[in-house]
């Protein structure tokens, strides 16, 4: 029974997860119309960006309304 149990317990677990991680909808409005852009260096497929270059992706692309980015530095 203790096993039973268990094991409907662990599948709930792992459900709700899912639920809130895969299948819940995106917090923002239109997610389908969002890109994500990398820079690729030699020998990194995906790479940070930085200041000057969101703002050369806002001044030359008409077609994206708003640029955001993200970086990660070192303390």
């Amino acid at each position: 029974m203790g096993t039973l149990a268990l094991g409907i317990a662990a599948s709930t677990a792992i459900f709700s997860l899912a639920d809130a991680v895969v299948l819940a909808p995106l917090p923002y409005e239109n997610p389908q119309a969002r890109v994500m852009i990398w820079n690729r260096w030699r020998g990194f497929d995906k790479t940070w960006t930085n200041p000057a270059e969101a703002r050369a992706w806002t001044q030359r692309c008409p077609s994206l309304a708003e640029v955001a980015y993200w970086q990660v530095d070192r303390a």
